[in-house]
């Protein structure tokens, strides 16, 4: 879900597909969290948002909880005012043990970031701010695993110029930085029936909300 600035950018000109209604929330049967097959990393699909979850051990002395500045420790308790977060932890050995977990939001259903469905995918739409839109096709399945996919800039580009007007964007060296694609209605389904969106990324359903 995140762009990558180190190649050029692929984005749409509109939100897709064109002429679908924008759904307010994901479906019931699949929220619930899922992890990364390839670095296990931990996302919750929940009922008009996706967030990434991070989880990090805390073991450290505990003369230096009780020194630090930026966090407090009481009854098995560590807060954390910058936030208010509370942290419950086992003392042990003079050490604190626990396990901190946050997260973060990468899709949260709203005017910039629109959610449609279409052939049974579903389209993420997430808009900068430019008007543009990086958009990115969710497939959930039926045993649980899900993909999310993106548009190769290295091994689809060419072929979408044949389907569709593509715009490039170059700076002042002539590199180009963004590519933007203007499909027509049919022309979008072409490129869906075509088996475009190949840079892909799988996940696996772990457990029900």
């Amino acid at each position: 879900m995140i762009i990558c600035g180190c190649t050029p950018t692929v984005l749409f000109n509109s939100p897709q597909p064109i002429n679908k209604r924008d759904l307010s929330q994901f479906p019931p049967r699949y929220i619930g969290g899922y992890e990364e097959i390839e670095d296990s990393s931990f996302f919750l699909v929940e009922q008009n948002l996706i967030r990434e979850q991070y989880r990090e051990d805390i073991s450290v002395p505990r003369i230096e909880m009780d020194t630090s500045q930026e966090f407090t420790l009481r009854d098995n308790i560590v807060y954390i005012p910058e936030t208010g977060e509370e942290v419950p932890v086992i003392i042990r050995n003079d050490s604190v043990f626990g396990t901190y977990i946050t997260y973060d939001t990468v899709f949260l259903i709203s005017d910039g970031n629109i959610l449609r469905k279409y052939k049974g995918y579903y389209f993420m739409n997430i808009q900068n701010d430019e008007n543009e839109w990086a958009v990115y096709k969710l497939k959930f399945r039926k045993d649980g695993f899900t993909s999310l996919c993106g548009i190769s800039e290295d091994d689809e580009i060419e072929w979408l110029k044949e389907i569709t007007t593509v715009i490039e964007e170059k700076n002042d060296k002539g590199k180009v930085t963004k590519y933007i694609i203007e499909p027509e209605k049919g022309e979008f389904k072409k490129i869906i029936k075509d088996g475009y969106f190949k840079d892909c990324t799988d996940y696996r359903k772990v457990r029900e909300d």
